[in-house]
């Protein structure tokens, strides 16, 4: 069985959310969520423990929740 590095997960998912914070465009958004969308093909497909799984989903929710508040940041700017 293969386990997940945590802390590579951990760098990687860093990275999306600096992608995610920096952006101020509906097109920026979009690359935010294919990132994200890559991050997770590299690290959830993965055999994973329960543990492993459990840090994976509570990352995945915290990208959500970023990226539903940064997509009404823009969609309120653009809509002005």
């Amino acid at each position: 069985m293969i386990k997940v590095n945590i802390r590579k997960v951990l760098h990687d998912f860093e990275w999306v959310i600096r992608i995610t914070n920096s952006a101020q465009t509906k097109t920026q958004i979009e690359v935010a969520h294919k990132c994200f969308n890559l991050w997770e093909l590299k690290h959830v497909t993965k055999n994973v423990t329960e543990k492993e799984l459990n840090t994976i989903n509570r990352l995945r929710s915290k990208f959500w929740a970023i990226l539903k508040n940064k997509t009404s940041q823009v969609v309120r700017t653009d809509f002005i």
